[in-house]
């Protein structure tokens, strides 16, 4: 028999599963906040070419940042649900990834019409799509996943 309650018997939140349970409980803010880091970074690098071209990347950037931060969070989480072994962890961090940098780049590359002409240097201007989602999606995969791990452990102690 044991005199513990609840609480007193369940294991405490590592740093990294309170970390985690922080960018999975505020992933859309979070997302927010990278949309309008996108932005601003784009409208630097346009700096050069004269205002005009400042607003209109930063806004292009906004749109299109904002469309992938939706798809990649659902899309990963799609794709997490499905990991089985650890060979597979990779897959929801490389799917969403190679996606988000492939669709910013024929954006770039094509422009979309009748609202984005083709960017002059499409491969520069994904570039910072590139390096921020192959920073962000295996941090965003190890929260989501250690935040998914506490619960189980939850689960486990309280039964």
């Amino acid at each position: 028999m044991s005199n513990c309650d609840q609480h007193e018997c369940e294991p405490k939140s590592s740093v990294t599963a309170r970390i985690g349970e922080f960018l999975v409980k505020y992933k859309y803010a979070i997302a927010a906040t990278g949309v309008l880091g996108m932005s601003a970074i784009s409208g630097l690098m346009n700096a050069d070419h004269g205002w005009n071209e400042v607003q209109h990347a930063a806004v292009n950037q906004m749109i299109h940042s904002g469309i992938s931060a939706a798809s990649l969070i659902k899309i990963h989480e799609v794709l997490a649900r499905k990991v089985r072994t650890l060979t597979q962890e990779c897959i929801p961090i490389v799917v969403p990834a190679v996606l988000t940098t492939s669709v910013c780049y024929l954006i770039h590359k094509l422009g979309i019409p009748y609202l984005r002409e083709p960017s002059s240097e499409p491969a520069l201007s994904t570039l910072p799509t590139a390096v921020v989602i192959a920073i962000i999606m295996p941090i965003y995969h190890i929260a989501h996943r250690s935040r998914s791990m506490s619960e189980k452990m939850r689960t486990l102690f309280k039964q």
